[in-house]
């Protein structure tokens, strides 16, 4: 089989990795930010636990990181041109337009409805 380079295709995996890289960065930075704000002295508010915090910061991490392992495997299906990786890179970009992720989500979505990728991935 011959692979043949797409340009609006890498500028999709492109778009993956770093909104990847971005959700692992903001797990690891927000988890224990966020729960650590919780800690700081507010008069109207009780402040919580030690261990809620730690549970809060445990799910930051857990639910980016796992945002960003979906990105990398949608980046694997369209590396091996696999129908999977376009449906679930179309999803991701959907999910992202919406969002502050909206230039992500464009550089995601718009170049997997050319027809050129579409032909590539039998679609």
């Amino acid at each position: 089989m011959v692979t043949v380079t797409l340009p609006y295709l890498n500028l999709t995996i492109a778009s993956l990795l770093t909104s990847a890289l971005g959700y692992v960065v903001l797990g690891i930075v927000l988890g224990p930010v966020g729960g650590m704000a919780w800690m700081m002295d507010d008069p109207y508010r009780e402040p919580l636990p030690p261990s809620i915090m730690m549970i809060f910061s445990a799910i930051m991490v857990a639910v980016c990181v796992g945002v960003a392992i979906l990105n990398v495997v949608a980046v694997v299906g369209l590396r091996r041109r696999a129908k999977w990786g376009w449906f679930l890179s179309l999803v991701l970009g959907l999910i992202y337009l919406p969002s502050l992720c909206l230039p992500f989500g464009l550089a995601i979505f718009l170049p997997l409805l050319q027809a050129e990728v579409r032909e590539a991935f039998g679609l």
